[in-house]
């Protein structure tokens, strides 16, 4: 096979730390090092002029690949007249590094032309590249990776349904000029081919792409109770009890399904667990959170559970989060739950709970948290629509018989093995 060079377009990366630069990077580290005949250039926009948090965990020392960062032509600036009339939602990034990028992009492509492009989002603004590439460079095998699902990606309502169908369209323009989609669950490819501006067009190719972990996972996993019972939690719960996120607040403004985003919370964990403590006080048991600590977090616990049996350790370094993980038995799952459809998102957070080989219990309405862990033997699933009495007796059952975790596995989540996966199927047209 002949060599192949691959550009990976992701406005965030590190050393920029946010969430959206960690599987950009973990796909341009692991195809360089790993896949034979195959070069990497990442394209990213410079994240200090974004004042995006830096001195990521990822090192970037060792790299595989060739790194470009591109400046911003101008300092972003939102202008909610025009984020409304264009149909921003708030995300106007491409604008301040779109021509550069494409330039920079064409000047690579002139010395080592470009086999394979993979743009990766949110922002979604990104994307707006697609369409200029594919008439530019009509013989580039183009990938969308959507690590959410743009249309129905609802953190705040559209201001009116048009506007949702205008971003639909803008949807449907980047999935008819690529070759292949990727996404992070088999939810968002649903929802992303379901597109009503799709019919009647020839579709690309869909591929699910999961987070992945590095980690060697053994076979199996044992819990025994132990003295003291460690239940942790790591990252945010993306929930604000300020705003009912995704959901209309006025006659104009528009969603296309209601997602109410209090089951991401641990409310109803907190809940259950203060009842198995309360009935049941001769068991032992910790919960720590790790990650950014709100105050309506510290209130919620306040609210349902004895001081002493909650511990907020606030924001660790990476490695120091894999080495608190395996002291935990148990790690918390949760997600929204969303009427009339199922929950599409699937954290990476869980892969790397499973590359620990730590069972979840998981707090979650119909979706692919649910999914993933059953599937995988992956720890347990309580429905946070039962009563609390019914819970607490699932989760002290749980919490009192030794149980083996992992017996069988959906499949092989190593991020060596996805991406070996995800190579073969771009090599072949």
């Amino acid at each position: 096979m002949s060599e192949c060079h691959l550009a990976i377009v992701a406005a965030e990366f590190p050393p920029s730390n946010t969430a959206g630069s960690v599987r950009p990077f973990q796909l341009a580290s692991h195809i360089a090092s790993e896949s034979v005949g195959w070069k990497v250039t990442v394209f990213s926009l410079e994240g200090s002029k974004m004042r995006w948090p830096q001195n990521s965990n990822l090192s970037l020392s060792e790299i595989a690949f060739r790194h470009v960062t591109i400046k911003p032509a101008r300092q972003l600036r939102n202008n909610r007249i025009w984020n409304w009339l264009l149909n921003r939602r708030g995300d106007n990034i491409f604008s301040i590094w779109g021509t550069r990028l494409f330039q920079a992009i064409q000047t690579e492509n002139e010395t080592t032309p470009f086999t394979h492009i993979i743009v990766t989002a949110p922002p979604f603004s990104s994307f707006s590249i697609i369409p200029k590439l594919r008439k530019k460079m009509p013989d580039v095998h183009l990938i969308a990776d959507f690590r959410d699902a743009w249309a129905h990606w609802c953190l705040y309502p559209y201001p009116t349904k048009l506007h949702f169908w205008h971003t639909l369209r803008k949807e449907a323009t980047v999935l008819k000029n690529v070759d292949s989609v990727l996404a992070t669950t088999s939810e968002t490819l649903s929802i992303l081919a379901s597109n009503p501006h799709l019919r009647r067009h020839t579709e690309p190719k869909w591929l699910e792409v999961p987070n992945g972990y590095d980690a060697k996972v053994e076979r199996e996993s044992v819990y025994v109770p132990t003295e003291v019972v460690k239940i942790g939690y790591v990252g945010t719960y993306y929930y604000d009890p300020g705003q009912s996120l995704g959901n209309p607040k006025s006659f104009f403004q528009y969603s296309p399904h209601i997602e109410h985003w209090l089951y991401r919370s641990p409310l109803f964990f907190f809940e259950t667990l203060g009842h198995v403590i309360a009935q049941s006080p001769e068991i032992k048991v910790q919960f720590d959170h790790v990650g950014k600590v709100p105050d309506w977090l510290s209130q919620m616990a306040e609210a349902h559970l004895p001081r002493k049996n909650y511990q907020f350790h606030g924001f660790l370094p990476r490695q120091e989060v894999s080495n608190w993980m395996e002291t935990m038995d148990f790690l918390l799952g949760t997600s929204a739950k969303i009427e009339g459809r199922r929950d599409y998102s699937l954290g990476s957070k869980y892969l790397e709970i499973m590359g620990h080989q730590k069972p979840i219990i998981a707090f979650t309405p119909e979706g692919e948290l649910k999914d993933f862990v059953l599937k995988n033997d992956a720890g347990v699933v309580i429905d946070p629509d039962l009563p609390v009495r019914r819970r607490a007796e699932l989760l002290y059952e749980l919490l009192t018989q030794n149980r083996t975790f992992y017996k069988f596995s959906q499949r092989d989540f190593s991020r060596s093995s996805i991406i070996q996966s995800l190579i073969e199927s771009i090599s072949n047209p």
